[in-house]
């Protein structure tokens, strides 16, 4: 479908949205519908893939906080840091595929996990406050690393700072991008096809809690770099982040349309 765009066209996600797309996993904290909470907390936040890959937390001391404006006035989940995560139904990671996050650290961690598939993690760098994304076997991977290893180009700290992300993982080649720039490209460890759940705020084993504000998550397969740029456009003008994005985005002023 191509769309006729009028001058003051203003783009809305029933234009175009993930949905319009494949996605094996699609966390959204600006649809209420989607949320289960009580007393504050979110036991449940339901996924909207199509896939029915939930992500839950049934002890209440573990559940992350909601806040219906706490992302640039938008909602969000508040994870502490200290015990906060969700969890998955397992599902298979594939070789090739592509991790996105809307979110904010508020504080350095060891290594603050966002959103992690058994083989790779999108995370922060303690020292830093950087992105990253790195195998989990190795400390490779896009992003910026401890030393000595050298980053391609320098990303900015997600500290205090509204984020979108976007690492992928294609063989051996991993990329990382923030706010619609790229900002890294390494050779990484090849991932092994496997069925693995996926966790939200810390790892699995319960180790490198996040205390960040996380709205939006995606997990999808190997997508362009166009793709990515419509994801980024469409995740921008949703959570109030155009400014976010480098002048010569092709979503600056206005989102995607199919």
């Amino acid at each position: 479908m191509t769309l006729n765009v009028q001058p003051g066209f203003l783009w809305n996600d029933s234009i175009w949205n993930p949905s319009m797309i494949s996605t094996a996993l699609w966390l959204d904290a600006n649809d209420a519908s989607t949320i289960t909470q009580g007393g504050g907390t979110v036991s449940q936040w339901n996924d909207k893939s199509g896939n029915g890959r939930n992500a839950i937390q049934s002890l209440s001391n573990r559940q992350p906080a909601y806040n219906s404006t706490g992302f640039n006035s938008r909602p969000t989940l508040t994870f502490d840091g200290a015990e906060d995560f969700m969890v998955t139904p397992a599902f298979t990671v594939p070789t090739d595929f592509t991790l996105v996050a809307v979110c904010t650290l508020l504080a350095n961690g060891s290594y603050p996990i966002l959103l992690h598939n058994g083989g790779f993690e999108l995370r922060g760098v303690a020292a830093t406050a950087q992105p990253s994304i790195a195998s989990i076997s190795a400390n490779d991977g896009a992003g910026i690393l401890l030393v000595p290893a050298t980053p391609v180009t320098t990303t900015d700290s997600l500290l205090n700072t509204t984020n979108i992300l976007i690492g992928q993982v294609i063989g051996t080649s991993t990329t990382l991008r923030q706010n619609g720039s790229l900002r890294d490209t390494r050779t990484s460890t090849a991932v092994s096809t496997s069925l693995q759940f996926r966790s939200i705020g810390a790892r699995l084993n319960g180790s490198l809690f996040a205390n960040a504000r996380i709205s939006e998550l995606i997990e999808l397969g190997n997508v362009s770099v166009p793709i990515q740029e419509r994801i980024e456009g469409y995740l921008a003008h949703k959570w109030g982040l155009e400014a976010n994005l480098p002048n010569d985005h092709p979503y600056k002023t206005t989102g995607p349309i199919p």
